[in-house]
């Protein structure tokens, strides 16, 4: 399942475009789908952007290690991926003159890299001819190297093993992507004399899912870039950009777990972002792909005469099964009771069962014949039963959304009054009106009970205010979760 990016594309283009927007903040919840963005983004605007996006959160690194020494490894091992980066052509003689060490030794270095591969989540064999031909280089250099000073070499290569850990560490990995993110540059700049239509690349840094690791790792990272900026004034690594991804929300509370409730947090996470933070939403996006999930993919076994929801047109306003399948499926996205990966893991085949319902009223009738019930099934089955469900319900009692037209919350309650309110009407087929009073949404709804399609439904004349005003309510005002509620909390009571 494909989500739309379009809105918050031309939100993120425009804020990472920003003058001097050189570290980026770019937050939202859990699950919403910040990765699936960013890596959709930058393939979209390659043209423009050659993007590094790591993942600590799959390191297994304890507590009391310098996860910061990782990232410099994976930032190598996706830079050793990069096709466009050739190896011949990098000044690896700087980096052991940086560094003060003989190119002989090259294996010395990368041994810490190969060891560490596991712990990165990695594999060698993806990157073993490419770091075949960066060895080699490295031992070349050796022959044309004139080094007397061995031993004042050596004591200059330890001090900078001594500050492995520091806020201000300089070792031989950073040197040596600092060298490979200027060679992308320079490559880059190559391209742009060649063709003068060719726009020039950033180089950008994505370190994902930081509110996802140990609060100790968390503010070493954060610490590190910002020492770096606040003495070089410049991304470290040589990076054009580097973005955090995270829930600006968690790290706050993070934040105040580890330091107090009275410690100032935006003073603190101020100087790690330029701009401002990005906050990433994708309503729309989501609800218009929930619609074509369940029109497209969703099937339902054994659904009786024609209730088949991969039918529905939703640009048709003929049938609104689906739409307020969607409609509850979004507000569950949006309130983070479900994650779009949740979603994502619905198969194909949900079997709602046809049953016989457990009625106050002598009737026969099946839950076949109330499309609010079959809904109400479907929940149930995707979260575990009526009490997450109701918790779930309450929860989305203030959702909004654009995407779905507001008349559209009338009609879905068209749904629910037939079992919500079945001792009063009792299901009789008459042109009387009945009124229903919901205390939780503060309603007072007018109605009919109609039966067709061999399923039962309501005309909705008017909705009021249930107070003294006697007021009707507006479409856009309608509280369908509300009433939603009700119903699902009467199915519970009563084992319907």
């Amino acid at each position: 399942m494909e989500f739309s990016i379009d809105i918050p594309s031309k939100e993120f283009k425009k804020h990472i475009e920003i003058e001097d927007n050189d570290r980026i903040i770019f937050s939202g919840r859990f699950g919403i789908g910040k990765t699936h963005f960013l890596d959709r983004f930058f393939d979209v605007n390659s043209d423009n952007y050659e993007a590094i996006h790591i993942y600590p959160v799959n390191y297994s690194v304890a507590s009391n290690e310098d996860i910061f020494e990782l990232i410099k490894y994976d930032i190598f091992y996706e830079l050793i991926n990069k096709e466009n980066l050739d190896f011949k052509k990098i000044d690896t003689s700087k980096v052991f003159t940086l560094m003060g060490y003989s190119a002989k030794n090259s294996h010395k270095f990368l041994a810490p890299f190969l060891t560490l591969l596991p712990v990165l989540g990695k594999s060698l064999l993806n990157i073993y001819d490419r770091l075949e031909i960066l060895l080699q280089d490295f031992n070349e250099i050796h022959d044309h190297s004139q080094i007397d000073e061995l031993n004042d070499i050596k004591s200059f290569f330890d001090k900078f093993n001594l500050d492995q850990g520091s806020l201000y560490e300089n070792d031989f990995y950073t040197e040596l992507i600092n060298e490979l993110v200027l060679r992308l540059k320079e490559n880059d700049s190559k391209s742009l004399a060649k063709d003068e239509n060719y726009k020039k690349k950033e180089v950008v840094l994505i370190i994902d899912d930081l509110d996802r690791i140990d609060p100790e790792h968390i503010f070493r990272i954060l610490n590190v870039i910002s020492a770096h900026n606040d003495q070089y004034k410049e991304p470290k690594f040589n990076f054009d950009k580097i973005i955090v991804v995270c829930d600006i929300e968690n790290i706050q509370k993070i934040y105040h777990h580890r330091y107090g409730l009275d410690v100032d947090f935006f003073g603190y996470i101020d100087k790690f972002y330029a701009d401002d933070v990005f906050r990433f939403e994708n309503s729309d996006g989501i609800s218009e792909q929930i619609v074509a999930f369940i029109r497209d993919e969703i099937k339902f076994e054994n659904i009786e005469n024609n209730f088949d929801f991969t039918t529905l047109n939703p640009n048709i306003n003929a049938r609104m099964d689906a739409l307020n399948l969607a409609y509850i499926l979004t507000a569950m996205v949006k309130v983070n009771v479900i994650t779009i990966r949740i979603l994502k893991r619905i198969g194909k085949d949900i079997e709602v069962p046809n049953r016989r319902l457990n009625l106050k009223i002598n009737k026969n009738l099946s839950s076949h014949e109330f499309i609010g019930i079959i809904i109400i099934d479907f929940f149930k089955k995707m979260l575990g039963g009526y009490e997450p469900l109701i918790e779930a319900i309450k929860l989305c009692s203030d959702f909004k959304t654009n995407f779905f037209l507001p008349e559209y919350r009338r009609e879905y309650i068209d749904f629910l009054l037939p079992i919500l309110d079945y001792e009063k009407h009792q299901f009789r087929q008459t042109s009387e009106k009945f009124t229903y009073q919901s205390k939780e949404s503060k309603q007072k709804i007018e109605y009919n009970v109609r039966y067709s399609e061999r399923r039962f439904n309501c005309d909705i004349s008017d909705i009021k205010r249930l107070d003294n005003s006697n007021d009707i309510i507006q479409d856009h005002e309608v509280n369908y979760f509300g009433v939603l509620l009700e119903t699902i909390e009467k199915c519970f009571k009563e084992n319907i």
